[in-house]
């Protein structure tokens, strides 16, 4: 991985832990093909690997809180 990829894929990810649902949608955008294509090779369905990235990418929202409550903790 590029380091100039995974500074900005940090800053993504910083932001998303702020509540920035600009960078949701940029980190969702960035990993949906890939991620589907993964879980595809598992479950040899489209119609589920959607369902499964769909899942998945919702507890990454939803957990975004309890990365703030950390961040603080530390």
């Amino acid at each position: 991985m590029c380091a100039d990829n995974f500074s900005e894929e940090r800053s993504l990810i910083l932001r998303l832990i702020e509540g920035d649902e600009d960078a949701f949608c940029e980190l969702y955008a960035t990993y949906k093909n890939r991620l589907i294509y993964f879980a595809m090779r598992f479950l040899k369905s489209r119609e589920y690997a959607e369902d499964v990235f769909q899942d998945a990418f919702t507890v990454v929202w939803q957990s975004r809180r309890f990365s703030i409550r950390l961040r603080i903790m530390v």
